[in-house]
């Protein structure tokens, strides 16, 4: 059994050995703003879809020989690149991890402070925008560790923002690859200086709102 200080560790290689297609993962580069108290960070995050909300295509589908307009259905991710059998899917699920540092941070007398994040997002393009913009929301956890304080864990409320720059030019397939995010994320309950082993004057906020933004590289459309 993982113990606790160990447990993103064996979640990444739960998920790397999942059996998920390998087109369709992408990461990049990530930024987080300094928190309350600690940061500012750095880092990359790699993602794969593992489902979608789409419409079969299928004539032979029940709401087919009903005579009724078929209607969206969670599949699993096989469906979600089968062109033939299902349409674009309208929502996509998926998995992200993320390592980030916050060097010769201040808050514990300049050591480093590791960030690991995970995340479980759905995603839905923002259709008045024809289909540059995306929304996703989700949930996940921040699990915090470093030399100075026992490793500790928060559970996150992501909500993020991707533009897809190049797709007026280049089209769907190659303008969805390199993308450009936003988010804000949501920290449940305290986080304070107490938790780092400092003083608790040091910070002290109830569910902070952290902003981050990054890059990233997006191959799922390119396979589809």
């Amino acid at each position: 059994m993982c113990r606790a200080s160990t447990f993103y560790f064996c979640l990444m290689v739960v998920l790397i050995g999942m059996p998920l297609r390998a087109f369709g993962q992408g990461g990049g580069k990530g930024w987080i703003e300094r928190f309350s108290g600690p940061g500012p960070w750095d880092g990359w995050e790699g993602h794969s879809p593992f489902a979608c909300v789409a419409k079969a295509k299928e004539a032979d589908t029940p709401a087919n020989q009903a005579g009724n307009q078929a209607r969206d259905e969670f599949t699993h991710l096989g469906n979600c690149y089968n062109q033939l059998k299902y349409e674009e899917p309208s929502w996509w699920f998926e998995f992200e991890l993320g390592r980030y540092k916050s060097e010769d941070d201040p808050l514990v007398n300049n050591t480093t402070l590791n960030l690991t994040t995970v995340e479980v997002r759905a995603t839905t393009a923002v259709k008045s925008t024809g289909g540059i913009v995306n929304l996703g929301f989700g949930a996940g956890a921040y699990y915090f560790t470093g030399d100075a304080f026992d490793g500790f864990g928060k559970f996150a409320v992501p909500v993020r923002i991707e533009v897809l720059p190049l797709k007026p030019w280049l089209g769907k397939k190659w303008g969805s690859v390199f993308q450009l995010w936003t988010k804000a994320t949501f920290l449940a309950g305290r986080l304070s200086g107490e938790n780092f082993e400092v003083p608790e004057s040091s910070f002290d906020e109830n569910w902070e709102a952290v902003p981050s933004y990054g890059i990233v590289f997006d191959f799922r459309e390119v396979f589809r």
